[in-house]
């Protein structure tokens, strides 16, 4: 009975040789001492608690690699708690260093830099930390790896991978916003080839929207073409019937035989689950750098006292010659703009304090010029109370420059719903700009853009 038990057994392992592993491949690039996003655009993307819930919540044998700098790159106490906290978390994740790893029973070797690919490994991944460019040209330079990682200037990354060679590219975003998913099936012996993935999809809508415009544009010409028209129209109903198909399998089309591989472009949305015990920790790290960053602010003594300044808008308003502005104002999300930072607990952090008070105002002392006030867009005003509002020659402004707000806080990174226009509809009207207001009418408003974005983040109150 056993004899026959034992050749049943060995006639099932010749029958199937090669049986299929699958691992998932978490890749990241440059961290630069990202504990968390800024928190004020509509979706922020990023956060430890959100990486350290999605890696350690993958079902599938994985490891996680990050080819670019952990840490920032100025080195203040501030940036070098964060870059710690980093650190220990992505190692607390299993942060692969150099070295071959056995993941789920697959061979996968690390390497920094480019070299000779490993012996022995099933899967080779290059760390580059360079720009994209140069990641290309090291690839050509030092072919043998199955995948690689752009590690530098990556931005908000790349939705699918680019093969140079033999190689596929990978690029994650920059500072934890996207991570790279590779998903890798290894059946019999050869490299994996790519089965698309949701970045196929993203791709293909990228072209139909711009072939769209384009032949939107070109339809309106006195001078058209109507056979080219004709040509890029059945282009664009070709893009369409492709991205159809592809979306019935989620852009994937595994094939029959061999080893193969998916790849994905995973942003850490807000909405995605935390985890606790890392959001504690940031926590805690945003009182520790507070108090810290106080405390040697209030060592430096304060500041010489400069001519002009800035004086609070209390000598704006009821003290002063603008009450009905100032009333206005208190109306406004400018006026609120500190406790805001309070109540995310990073109001004594350097990246965040700048834009949420009045110039003048410090890090020790932030009373009286905490909150977006007068003195932000129209100019200290010591010497234009000082004289009563009759001095020689003004040193404020009535008017700020037109790109004021969208160069100073209101950046694509800090403020993605920005619209100059729908934004002064917020911050003008009786006694502050009213006839300015007027000639905006009606339209969209800053807080009906937000609240959409918000809305539509699954974030909305």
């Amino acid at each position: 009975m056993q004899a026959r038990l034992s050749a049943l057994l060995a006639l099932l392992v010749v029958g199937c040789p090669d049986r299929e592993k699958t691992v998932v491949i978490w890749a990241a690039a440059e961290v630069k001492g990202t504990v968390a996003p800024c928190g004020c655009t509509s979706d922020p993307l990023g956060g430890l608690d959100k990486i350290s819930s999605i890696v350690a919540g993958e079902k599938r044998p994985h490891m996680l690699v990050a080819a670019g700098p952990l840490a920032a790159e100025e080195k203040t106490p501030e940036t070098q708690a964060k870059s710690t906290l980093v650190a220990r978390t992505l190692e607390g994740l299993g942060l692969a260093g150099e070295g071959i790893h056995d993941v789920g029973g697959v061979k996968i070797a690390v390497v920094r830099g480019v070299a000779q690919r490993p012996a022995g490994a099933d899967l080779a991944i290059a760390l580059l930390d360079m720009p994209r460019a140069d990641a290309r040209r090291a690839i050509r330079e030092h072919p043998g790896y199955d995948f690689a990682i752009v590690g530098q200037h990556v931005d908000m990354g790349e939705p699918t991978p680019e093969k140079i060679g033999d190689t596929w590219l990978f690029t994650p975003a920059d500072q934890l916003q996207k991570l790279v998913r590779i998903e890798v099936h290894i059946k019999g012996s050869g490299r994996p080839v790519y089965a698309g993935g949701p970045g196929e999809i993203e791709r293909l809508d990228g072209r139909i929207d711009s072939l769209e415009k384009q032949l939107r544009e070109w339809k309106q010409a006195p001078d058209a073409d109507r056979e080219f028209i004709a040509e890029r129209e059945k282009e664009l109903a070709g893009l369409k019937s492709e991205r159809a198909e592809k979306a019935k399998h989620g852009g994937t089309s595994a094939p029959a035989q061999g080893s193969w591989f998916t790849s994905a472009l995973v942003p850490l949305k807000q909405k995605l689950p935390s985890n606790e015990k890392v959001r504690a920790e940031m926590k805690q790290l945003d009182r520790v750098v507070g108090e810290e960053n106080r405390k040697r602010d209030c060592a430096k003594g304060p500041p010489p006292p400069s001519e002009p300044h800035s004086v609070g808008v209390t000598k704006c308003g009821n003290a002063g010659c603008h009450p009905q502005a100032v009333a206005f104002w208190k109306q406004t999300v400018h006026a609120h703009a500190w406790q805001t930072l309070v109540d995310d607990g990073r109001q004594f952090h350097n990246e965040c304090f700048g834009c949420h008070v009045t110039p003048g105002a410090t890090l020790c002392k932030p009373e009286p010029l905490s909150d977006v006030q007068c003195e932000v867009c129209h100019g200290p005003g010591s010497a234009h109370v000082a004289a009563g509002g009759e001095e020689a020659k003004s040193t404020m402004t009535k008017k700020p420059p037109a790109n004021f707000c969208a160069d100073k806080c209101h950046t694509p990174q800090h403020s993605d719903t920005f619209q100059l226009e729908a934004y002064l509809r917020d911050i003008l009207g009786e006694g502050h700009g009213k006839k300015r207001r007027a000639e905006l009418g009606p339209g969209p408003t800053g807080h009906e853009l937000r609240q959409a974005a918000l809305k539509k983040a699954g974030r909305a109150p």
